[in-house]
């Protein structure tokens, strides 16, 4: 089985490798047509995709390495897996659970919403999404809003009436995106 998947593996790199390089085609010379009467040359891949075992590659290209050092590594990556499934299922679900564990984002806290992280960037763009974040949930707006007391009925008329801008902002949109597709079908 080893050898199966090593094979198959190999094929695959292998051919991947060779289609990448310009001296993967030879030059064939066919008169079944017209069009080849002239002695144009045919451009036909060198390998063989039916067949079980890779051809060596004798022409690297130039990030490539040599066939047998390629062969080795290919060999080396499968005898490695080959020994992971002999681990039992109890040490291999810990180990990923360590790894995903490791790679989960922290739990949400009150602060969340509001946070920004710096990982390389400046602190100047940190403030700037900072404050998009900001404005996207209207912080400002509320804050105001909350300075002082709004009766009930102003409060709902003001409701209504933003309910109201949204819907028709919303409509409107529809509408420009409809015209917008009758544009570009030409009619």
């Amino acid at each position: 089985m080893l050898s199966t998947l090593a094979r198959r593996y190999a094929q695959t790199v292998f051919v991947a490798h060779t289609v990448a390089t310009p001296t993967s085609f030879r030059q064939v010379r066919s008169l079944s047509s017209d069009f080849h009467k002239n002695n144009a040359p045919v451009l036909k891949p060198k390998w063989n995709l039916n067949t079980t075992e890779p051809e060596p590659l004798t022409t690297p290209g130039p990030n490539q390495e040599s066939g047998p050092k390629v062969w080795a590594f290919l060999l080396e990556q499968a005898r490695k897996n080959a020994s992971l499934t002999s681990e039992k299922a109890e040490n291999v679900w810990k180990e990923r659970e360590k790894v995903i564990a490791r790679n989960l984002p922290k739990p949400h806290n009150t602060y969340s919403g509001r946070t920004v992280s710096l990982h390389s960037r400046t602190l100047g763009a940190a403030f700037g999404r900072l404050r998009r974040v900001l404005a996207t949930n209207k912080v400002v707006k509320e804050l105001r809003m909350t300075e002082r007391h709004e009766k009930k009925g102003d409060k709902r008329r003001r409701l209504k009436s933003e309910r109201w801008r949204r819907r028709f902002a919303h409509e409107v949109r529809k509408k420009v995106q409809l015209v917008n597709e009758i544009r570009a079908r030409g009619s």
